[in-house]
């Protein structure tokens, strides 16, 4: 795969190089693009986030995205090669069996509290949904590789797949009836798309709720990368840093707003995909 050329050192050379207080190049760490969408607005908080937790270690990061869009399966594999230096995706057992997960949840778990968009012309039907099994009349859209396709059918829901920008397209023509999005990232999907699909809305009164949330990967061979992630999360927590960023950011504050998560009829179902260290993240990183 082609990539913008980047003046780039091993991360497990770079960690041994220098005293942290004596490096004067910015660590260049590249991303996996998840959509075509310019300036897509779900980069903004992990970015913010990962800076964050590298710079209490003297870090200065230049993060750079792809320059092609990868799905999730794709991402996952370039990653393995190295052709990219980390990602962020859902916690899952089969992700973590070839990279190398951060197990500190980034949005405190609103990737797992599921709002929808829709057509508008559907919002009468979905008005008529009390319970999981008249949601099972409907079918969802999910991205390819996604995890949260095979939570859902678990669960007992219809799910088609398809790449992630391919997804409104079918929404808006009728391919699928609704596109389960997590809280914090409906409402600045829709924001950035309301030209394209002026049809498109945010179902106003459900939420699909599951234990899950996006973490940082990287590749097993960066060891060093991951502890420097995770102790600078893990000490962001116990400043109370993190819960600042977490209460101040705009992207995070404007779509929580928006996704009114205290007002809609929750809709439980369990996660038969979380591994067992999953399962044994401390509650202090939930919401």
């Amino acid at each position: 795969m082609p990539l913008h050329p980047v003046r780039r050192r091993p991360l497990l050379a770079l960690a041994a190089a220098l005293p942290l207080s004596t490096r004067a190049e910015p660590l260049q760490l590249r991303f996996a693009r998840f959509s075509a969408t310019p300036d897509d607005p779900r980069i903004h908080f992990p970015l913010a986030l990962l800076r964050a937790a590298l710079g209490l270690h003297g870090l200065e990061v230049d993060v750079q995205a792809s320059d092609q869009v990868m799905e999730r399966s794709r991402a996952i594999k370039e990653l393995e090669a190295g052709h990219i230096d980390f990602i962020w995706s859902s916690l899952g057992r089969e992700i973590e069996q070839v990279l190398r997960p951060v197990r500190i949840p980034i949005y405190r778990g609103l990737i797992g509290q599921r709002i929808f968009l829709m057509h508008r012309e559907r919002e009468a039907e979905f008005a008529l949904v009390r319970k999981l099994d008249h949601l099972a009349a409907f079918t969802a859209g999910q991205g390819t590789g996604w995890v949260d396709t095979q939570i859902l059918q678990a669960a007992g829901l219809k799910v088609l797949t398809n790449t992630y920008d391919a997804l409104f397209r079918m929404l808006a023509r009728g391919g699928i009836d609704y596109f389960p999005r997590g809280a914090n990232e409906a409402p600045a999907e829709l924001a950035a798309r309301a030209a394209q699909f002026p049809e498109l809305m945010v179902e106003p009164r459900l939420v699909l709720s599951y234990r899950s949330d996006n973490v940082f990967f990287v590749r097993r061979q960066n060891e060093v990368l991951a502890r420097q992630i995770e102790s600078g999360l893990q000490a962001l927590h116990a400043s109370g840093a993190y819960q600042r960023l977490f209460e101040t950011h705009p992207y995070v504050q404007k779509v929580l707003a928006e996704a009114r998560l205290d007002k809609r009829l929750r809709l439980e179902i369990p996660n038969p995909m979380l591994s067992e260290e999953d399962r044994l993240i401390s509650e202090r990183y939930w919401m």
